[in-house]
């Protein structure tokens, strides 16, 4: 199940209790999050994150929100229009951080799509989603940095800046996988993690050891 982009209402956020002046009625407001407000919480929460690390790690932060956004702007691409596709991510990415000195990360694109594994996750005669949300039976949601479809496959991709809370990752792998496996009941649902930088790509099958 997806999630519509344009807005979304989660639950019950919060309660306020009034009395009217004849009864004890409660009155209960629910609140409503759109997809710009949410992203603003997001932005508020990297935000934090940054200055819980300190400053050691601020960059180390800061460059995987960008090359995060930098993959998010590419779906499929072929040896023909690779370096086409990776200057578009590049200028998409820029409007997003006009202060940053996108170069180096131009270089980085280059050097880990140009590996054969992950390439292979960027076929073009697959049906693929980046950075789609879906909700489980229960409400709750997961987004997905990179869905693949195939014809008897459904393969989550995710991209990490590095490898270093494993058991996070399994956790969320599995969760993914439990979700997915309700939507597309006729498919196999596996997971791999692209290490972005040791460029290396990582099968889920027996978890991150």
């Amino acid at each position: 199940m997806f999630i519509d982009e344009d807005t979304r209402s989660f639950g019950v956020k919060g309660k306020k209790k009034s009395k009217s002046r004849n009864d004890d009625e409660e009155i209960v407001k629910n609140m409503e999050i759109t997809s710009t407000k949410l992203q603003d919480i997001v932005d508020i929460i990297n935000d934090s994150s940054l200055e819980i690390y300190g400053k050691k790690h601020k960059d180390i932060l800061l460059n995987g929100k960008i090359i995060h956004y930098a993959l998010s702007q590419i779906e499929t691409f072929n040896s023909e229009n690779l370096q086409n596709k990776i200057e578009n991510a590049i200028e998409s990415t820029q409007l997003v951080y006009p202060d940053q000195d996108l170069k180096i990360f131009k270089e980085k694109l280059l050097s880990l799509l140009s590996d054969k594994n992950i390439a292979s996750l960027f076929d073009e005669r697959n049906i693929v989603f980046n950075e789609k949300e879906y909700v489980d039976k229960f409400g709750n949601t997961v987004r997905t940095d990179k869905i693949i479809i195939k014809p008897k496959e459904v393969c989550v991709v995710d991209f990490k800046s590095s490898i270093y809370d494993k058991e996070y990752i399994n956790n969320q792998m599995k969760k993914y996988i439990e979700i997915l496996k309700d939507i597309y009941a006729d498919k196999e649902v596996t997971c791999c993690i692209v290490d972005i930088e040791n460029e290396k790509l990582h099968d889920f099958n027996t978890g991150i050891e």
